[in-house]
């Protein structure tokens, strides 16, 4: 049991803690680098969870809103129609100060045994069937095959028109952009009515058709100029008005708008019908935000097991059974600390000797001991020491055990004892009792010297 309390010294323990750098050090980069890990691995799931808090907003709206809605929806339907008619209407790519025309002309004859009565009401009908056949969608599926495109009727009808310049006549004026059109257009009606042409005219017994001449030439149209124009007047006019109607809308009617525009995608719209915005919880997150939760993450992980290190390091200071500062020989004991030596630095043992030598002054015996003093590194220093002293004429006894005779003997007639401990290895347990049997024997040390 110890007989003496130990004093504890802050600025001591502070030193001892700053000697455990090293541990401290890797201690930190491996805590830091595996909770740098899993803080990746925490905030990852964060943010790619597949499970999503959702939360369903109705958005609804009435009046004036509802009518702003509705003309917007309106303006842009129009404003489409408007651009894809713009952009794939065969007649908007023509040159209206350049048109290249084809004339192709049929005249229809009656078989002589139509008395001449009927011959007129023949021609007529004849003549209607042909015009008639423009409306038959097979048609335009012959000029699709000669010119190799997909385009739809719609826009072949707007070049093709009928003329009558006597009975029993029938022009087809074509309009295109090139001569190679308007000529595979042309072609593509010929084979129609060709292949046809029973079923055109099978009702009208007696009545043919032949092609009487077919003729390319360039024109000037001032109706396509307008109506050109007219074209590209009214995509900016919708435009326009569309971006008034925007401007002027509640915030409330443009949320609804935008319910409403992926509605109608889906093909489930009512005007005026509750629609409803899903909100989620989650944001989304750069990554540099990420990598600021990662190192927070580990960056407070790392300075708590930091704090808990400094008080394990501190708790083994103030509780350890090793001797852990010279100052507590002197404290605890009342011992002299002579010198503390580093044993890395050989430079202080010829120091140390000097000193000792002093502190012997006209006397010539010296015994070196200590409470544990039995390893070899405190060995190896006390040999040095003797050596030293022993060329200085000083007769050195080392030995771990003073309470023999011999030992006694040579202290009790002016024999000195000098003590050697060293840090963290001589225990406070064996300096009570290498003390206390000092001091029972009314032993006073010269001092001791205190390795570390």
């Amino acid at each position: 049991m110890r007989k003496n309390q130990r004093v504890i010294h802050l600025d001591d323990m502070l030193k001892y803690i700053m000697k455990q750098w090293k541990i401290l050090l890797i201690g930190c980069i491996l805590v830091g680098c595996v909770f740098g890990v899993l803080g990746i691995y925490k905030v990852h799931n964060k943010y790619t969870s597949s499970i999503e808090k959702e939360q369903r907003i109705e958005v609804n709206v009435s009046g004036t809103d509802l009518d702003d809605v509705q003309a917007v929806l309106g303006l842009e339907k129009a404003i489409e129609t408007q651009r894809e008619y713009n952009k794939n209407s065969l007649m908007m790519r023509i040159d209206p100060n350049d048109i290249k025309m084809c004339s192709l002309t049929y005249q229809f004859h009656v078989s002589d045994d139509i008395s001449s009565q009927l011959q007129e009401s023949k021609l007529v009908q004849g003549v209607k069937a042909f015009q008639n056949a423009l409306n038959n969608e097979h048609l335009y599926d012959y000029i699709r095959n000669e010119l190799s495109q997909e385009i739809e009727a719609k826009y072949f009808k707007e070049l093709i028109t009928t003329d009558t310049d006597a009975p029993g006549v029938i022009i087809y004026l074509i309009s295109a952009e090139n001569e190679n059109m308007a000529l595979k257009i042309s072609q593509g009606i010929k084979k129609y009515l060709a292949e046809s042409n029973n079923e055109i005219l099978g009702k009208y017994s007696g009545l043919s058709a032949t092609v009487v001449s077919e003729q390319l030439s360039t024109s000037v149209n001032q109706s396509m100029i307008l109506t050109q124009t007219n074209n590209h007047v009214n995509l900016q006019n919708l435009n326009g008005t569309l971006n008034t109607r925007l401007s002027t809308m509640s915030e409330k009617a443009k949320q609804y708008l935008e319910l409403a525009r992926t509605a109608m995608k889906d093909g489930d719209f009512e005007p005026g019908q509750p629609l409803y915005k899903e909100v989620s919880d989650k944001s989304n997150v750069s990554v540099g935000r990420k990598i600021y939760e990662v190192l927070l993450y580990a960056f407070y992980r790392v300075i708590v097991f930091f704090a808990v290190l400094l008080i394990i390091c501190a708790a083994k200071y103030m509780w350890s059974r090793r001797l852990m500062c010279a100052d507590d020989l002197k404290d605890m004991y009342g011992v002299r600390v002579i010198n503390v030596v580093n044993l890395k630095d050989e430079n202080r043992i010829d120091l140390i000797s000097e000193k000792i030598a002093l502190l012997m002054g006209e006397n010539r015996k010296l015994i070196m001991s200590g409470s544990n003093i039995s390893n070899d590194v405190c060995i190896s220093i006390l040999e040095k020491v003797k050596y030293k002293l022993v060329s200085r004429d000083f007769e050195v006894t080392i030995t771990d055990q003073i309470m023999t005779s011999e030992i006694l003997s040579k202290l009790k007639s002016d024999g000195e004892l000098l003590l050697f401990e060293k840090i963290d290895h001589s225990t406070y347990a064996g300096l009570d009792d290498f003390i206390y049997n000092i001091k029972n024997f009314e032993l006073n040390p010269l001092g001791v010297v205190v390795l570390e």
